[in-house]
């Protein structure tokens, strides 16, 4: 319930990992993790691009009950 009072928690560096895309190539990110736990346990894992000027390259949420919502970048636009 904290993230949806607007309280992002702490995330943890899980550490550098290399993720492949079929739109984008290889790319190096930046994975990091944060679980909430209380009344309603989430755990949200962000992977960050640094090449693709730190975009989201990947994002999980993984809900108690075993639901889960992934969102992956397929595409970066640059004016």
């Amino acid at each position: 319930a904290a993230l949806r009072k607007g309280n992002l928690g702490n995330f943890r560096v899980v550490g550098t990992e290399t993720m492949e895309s079929a739109t984008l190539g290889e790319q190096k990110v930046l994975h990091f993790s944060r679980k909430q736990v209380g009344s309603h346990e989430q755990q949200v894992d962000l992977w960050l691009a640094p090449d693709l000027d730190w975009y989201p390259a990947r994002i999980l949420f993984k809900e108690e009950d075993g639901d889960s919502f992934e969102q992956v970048l397929e595409k970066v636009n640059r004016k």
